[in-house]
């Protein structure tokens, strides 16, 4: 894992929309009744699982002294009980198995017993491919037809469920990473919910095409020894950059990719079954081999999240961007309460599981080494 930020990310994105939401709207958390429990939980392939455990506000009760119990399904065994750390954080040192069933069970004295139940995703294991040569000689670099620069994903390799991407960029004063705010791909399923209403584009290409077009037009005959016969190749045999995004709708820091279940279109323009993620990521730096990102380096997270999870995720996004929109106060009080998937209870017990990918920018043509600024 490159930081402890990283390893927290979806789940501090939860707990940073519902405060968002709350503020917004504090009747969501003041139901009818005594009160209930508040139970946020996000299982994972960490060592350590984290859940955080709270009242609403007409609740009154001591926490202190509840008992948390995580159960695998699939095994039929107790894993064990959640240690209360401190405030709202409990803890329990056991790393989730992918595609196992989970429940959850939260006994406080004066409530009914809460549960939920979720399954672990498959483990990603997506495959990718970092283009890097710039020498047409080449024609079929990487196992490629076109002539592009950067990285590739294989689609193929994606698990059936959904999954959701976003760039990670490294902010030095903040030293940690953070959230890039657009991004886009070349794959067709991608849900359009949450649009920015841009497209990508790079000022890579036209800065290639440029430099091309120069070079056709060097006076040096064939033969001579400043003659770079290369750069004399056919038009589509020029380096490009994430071309097969450009033109794609922008949308706002995440893209989900529904389970085919949902849309099973997982078509991009790119050769040989590949897609293609751009946006405005600062990105890794070249290497020849293919290591993983490095600690201030940006990267793509992926994440594979359990059904119940991408709901919730989905509904909070488009709840935040629809209250953000909002012009008069009596507005917010217009919608139900948010989903969860807690019987006797309120929040969320969802699982996810995650990969760090490299996405590549360096841009360097040949002998030449031009690096274009974009």
């Amino acid at each position: 894992m490159i930081d402890s930020f990283r390893d927290k990310t979806f789940l501090y994105l939860v707990l940073y929309l519902q405060a968002f939401i709350a503020c917004e709207k504090v009747v969501d958390l003041r139901p009818e009744g005594g009160g209930h429990i508040v139970v946020e939980c996000i299982l994972s392939e960490d060592t350590v699982q984290t859940l955080r455990l709270s009242l609403t506000d007409i609740a009154s009760a001591s926490l202190d002294d509840a008992v948390v119990s995580l159960t695998d399904e699939t095994e039929g065994v107790l894993v064990g009980h959640f240690a209360h750390l401190r405030g709202n954080d409990w803890q329990l040192e056991y790393a989730a198995i992918p595609q196992h069933g989970y429940s959850l069970e939260v006994e406080i004295n004066g409530f009914e017993t809460v549960t939920a139940h979720t399954e672990m995703p498959e483990k990603l294991g997506i495959k990718h491919t970092i283009l890097w040569r710039t020498w047409p000689q080449n024609l079929q670099f990487d196992g490629f037809p076109d002539w592009e620069l950067g990285s590739r994903y294989e689609i193929a390799s994606l698990p059936k469920g959904p999954v959701w991407i976003c760039g990670m960029n490294y902010d030095s004063a903040a030293g940690r990473h953070v959230f890039a705010s657009t991004i886009a791909t070349s794959l067709a399923s991608a849900d359009l919910f949450n649009l920015t209403g841009d497209v990508y584009w790079n000022a890579f290409n036209p800065q290639a095409d440029k430099f091309f077009e120069d070079k056709y037009e060097d006076p040096t005959p064939p033969g001579s020894l400043n003659y770079h016969w290369w750069y004399h190749f056919p038009k589509e045999y020029r380096t490009t950059m994430y071309k097969y995004v450009v033109g794609c709708p922008l949308h706002d820091t995440f893209l989900r990719i529904p389970s085919l279940e949902e849309n099973d279109d997982r078509t991009a323009a790119d050769p040989k079954g590949c897609f293609s993620v751009a946006g405005s990521f600062r990105g890794s730096t070249f290497s020849f081999s293919d290591p993983p990102p490095s600690s201030q380096e940006g990267y793509l997270l992926f994440v594979s999240v359990s059904e119940e999870y991408d709901r919730y995720l989905k509904n909070l996004l488009m709840e935040q961007a629809r209250q953000s929109s909002m012009k008069d106060f009596a507005s917010l009080f217009s919608r139900d309460n948010m989903y969860g998937n807690i019987e006797n209870g309120i929040g969320l017990f969802g699982a996810k599981t995650e990969q760090e990918l490299p996405w590549i920018k360096h841009n360097a043509h040949g002998s030449w080494n031009i690096d274009f600024e974009w």
